[in-house]
């Protein structure tokens, strides 16, 4: 608990100095410091389907995999603003399923709350900080039966944003910036009778302490394009997850468990939106992206789809 509480005010003290200096600097990309005005109730549904075939090594090389990986899932964001520089929400995502072969799951997944602060707005420049916590509601898989599937991570993570954003001065392209901290909790798992007959001394539990992820992003986005009612922007985003360590009584299955556990994402993301209030009143947007790996670590090299809609009242 002591060395959680020492890491988490390490990245708060990371943040705020993030966050003072943030402001002035120019990114790209899509809008991210948006807000729920005072008063207003902000509803997201989006679906989101991914498939993989390929992983990338420890090298970056791609090798394919032995099972296909396809996963699909729905999820619904709510925000309330409290004030016009302050909102409170939700994620509450649902796995429709993830299907390994033959194998799939469904259900809830880890649930988050959490909030976000604009602490900085002109006519030009708008940056906010966002915090959320996620909670492990999801379903871990039984270690003993090889046909389950998680639904969920089986530890809590503390999400720290900074977001910044700059529109031009004929308003016709916006440029912005995201930069992530995920704090990673440290929990227990269910060893599970194979791993405790390969690994002597291993026992009923063990401890895994997840390593933290930085998540960088910037964008752009062009208005005026087409009717002002549709947006183009484009997203490139770079993550990276620290080596995780595991706490047992076998070093093996620690050697084992954290032998290639950092890895290292980069991918290009376009999205499409139409707002339907410009033309028709009606306080709705749709949106669609298509997410494009393009290097990487230790990672699944998953191509993922997302459409969804905004509805604001």
């Amino acid at each position: 608990m002591m060395k959680s509480m020492k890491r988490l005010a390490s990245v708060l003290t990371l943040i705020c100095l993030i966050s003072m200096f943030g402001a002035h600097q120019t990114f790209a990309g899509a809008p991210w410091s948006e807000m729920a005005p005072k008063g207003i109730f902000w509803a997201r549904y989006y679906y989101v389907q991914a498939s993989s075939s390929q992983k990338f090594d420890n090298t970056g090389e791609k090798y394919d995999l032995i099972e296909a990986i396809r996963e699909y899932a729905h999820s619904v964001d709510m925000a309330y603003g409290v004030t016009d520089d302050f909102f409170v929400g939700a994620v509450i995502p649902y796995y429709a399923g993830r299907c390994y072969l033959e194998r799939s799951k469904s259900g809830i997944s880890d649930i988050e709350i959490g909030g976000q602060y604009r602490y900085y707005k002109t006519d030009r420049w708008s940056s906010a900080l966002r915090v959320g916590v996620r909670f492990p509601t999801g379903h871990v898989d039984d270690p003993d039966d090889a046909r389950d599937i998680s639904l969920g991570t089986g530890y809590t993570r503390i999400r720290i944003s900074n977001l910044t954003d700059y529109i031009t001065p004929d308003k016709t392209w916006i440029f912005s910036g995201k930069l992530r901290l995920n704090l990673q909790l440290e929990d227990e798992y269910d060893s599970g009778a194979t791993a405790k007959a390969t690994f002597a001394g291993l026992g009923d539990t063990y401890k895994k302490d997840p390593g933290e992820e930085l998540w960088v992003a910037v964008g752009v986005e062009r208005r005026n394009l087409f009717p002002d009612d549709v947006r183009l922007s484009l997203t490139l985003e770079g993550r990276f997850h620290a080596h995780d360590d595991y706490i047992s009584d076998s070093e093996a299955f620690d050697r084992y468990k954290e032998r290639n556990s950092s890895s290292i994402l980069y991918f290009i993301q376009p999205e499409i939106k139409y707002n339907l209030w410009t033309n028709h009143k009606i306080p709705v947007r749709a949106y669609f992206n298509y997410r494009i790996p393009l290097d990487g670590r230790n990672t699944y090299e998953a191509s993922r789809l997302e459409a969804g809609i905004e509805v604001f009242f």
